[in-house]
């Protein structure tokens, strides 16, 4: 009976000990989920461990309270401060590094890049022009607010074409430093390239300005004649180019018709209106010619420079293929005197050891027929 009574009290000791170990291990896992949910996930493996090396197993033979949520709660919570006081953000620093300088191709490469900008502006400014003229023309009396719209446009063009003009004077000067200082006819015949197709861009503008001068004029002349065939005057396609080309054209105007109508005097005020219009618009082409004459000379000028410099490359390259032509020569002819003097040098030494052996045989065969 001792030992059925040791028995069963040894079997419910381990009992107890089985269930202290799961109360143990459930205590581990909550407080594992909770460091986990709180704490960010790159620290997850250490916490844990941190978390199993706090808590101290119960003694085996300690029977803890099957409620131990109070206590256990507030260990956690003093755990977690003590490991988010732990958790510290690392930046490495960045030292933002300088900006490279700007070389002379990337100067030059700006300029043309703006100059095509430029071109673009003026274009579209030029499309718009026409299309304001035609929207003129095409009503019967024209709006004095789209003629001071016109006007303002006509402004704007001759400020772009003036701005391009001034731009394409300042490329001249840098593309003619930038020819002397580079490393290679390459980067020059690049850019010459970029040169003449911003040329090309400029020719195919002057061509789109002198059609929509073209037009308008015409256009103008069409409407002065019917105007002035309205209020009863025959007046010729000569005269009317006569009075649109005039800058007098007032004082001929009168010569050529009735100073006493009023729709003469109306049609006159249209002439004047248009003859200004018209004017400023053949400026602003001669000022496009001229920046196409700028730009002529630019690729004149700089390709002259390109073929010197081409032609200064090429007999630098010859010089420098005769001077290793010297030089392998100069090595040779010292490798051969080197030789030579090996040779003299051998030859020396043999004739002194031939003299020598001489005096040994003659010293030798006279101490003989002395004795």
């Amino acid at each position: 009976m001792e030992q059925i009574s040791d028995y069963i009290g040894l079997n419910n000791t381990s009992n107890c000990i089985d269930t202290q170990e799961s109360l143990y291990k459930q205590s581990l896992h909550q407080q594992a989920q909770v460091v986990v949910v709180n704490v960010p996930h790159m620290c997850m493996r250490t916490l844990f461990r941190s978390a199993s090396r706090s808590v101290v197993p119960p003694a085996a033979t300690s029977f803890p309270c099957l409620c131990p949520h109070r206590h256990e709660r507030k260990k956690m919570r003093d755990r977690f401060n003590e490991f988010q006081s732990r958790v510290t953000d690392r930046f490495d620093e960045v030292e933002l590094a300088t900006p490279r300088p700007m070389s002379a191709a990337d100067n030059m490469d700006r300029r043309l890049d703006e100059i095509r900008s430029a071109i673009e502006t003026v274009r579209s400014e030029i499309e718009a022009l026409r299309r304001k003229q035609q929207h003129i023309l095409a009503l019967t009396v024209a709006d004095p607010r789209d003629k001071d719209v016109l006007e303002e446009q006509i402004g704007t063009i001759r400020r772009r074409t003036g701005d391009l003009r001034k731009l394409v004077r300042e490329t001249e000067d840098e593309f003619f430093e930038f020819s002397r200082n580079a490393h290679s006819t390459a980067e020059v015949r690049i850019r010459k390239n970029q040169i003449e197709l911003l040329k090309k861009k400029l020719t195919d503008l002057i061509y789109l300005f002198n059609d929509t001068h073209s037009d308008y004029r015409s256009r103008v002349s069409v409407r002065v004649r019917k105007q002035l065939q309205a209020c009863g005057e025959d007046v010729s396609e000569a005269e009317i180019e006569r009075i649109l080309e005039s800058n007098g054209s007032e004082q001929i105007f009168f010569r050529e018709v009735n100073p006493l109508s009023v729709s003469g005097r109306a049609a006159m005020e249209d002439v004047k209106q248009r003859h200004n219009e018209i004017v400023e618009l053949e400026k602003s082409v001669a000022m496009l010619q001229e920046i196409f004459q700028d730009m002529q000379h630019l690729t004149e000028e700089q390709g002259e420079m390109v073929n010197r410099i081409e032609t200064n490359v090429e007999d630098t390259k010859g010089h420098v293929e005769q001077g290793a032509r010297n030089v392998k020569t100069a090595v040779e002819y010292k490798k051969s005197a080197m030789r030579k003097k090996i040779c003299v040098i051998t030859i020396l030494i043999l004739i002194v050891l031939i003299l020598i052996v001489v005096a040994i045989i003659l010293a030798v065969v006279l101490s003989g027929n002395k004795k």
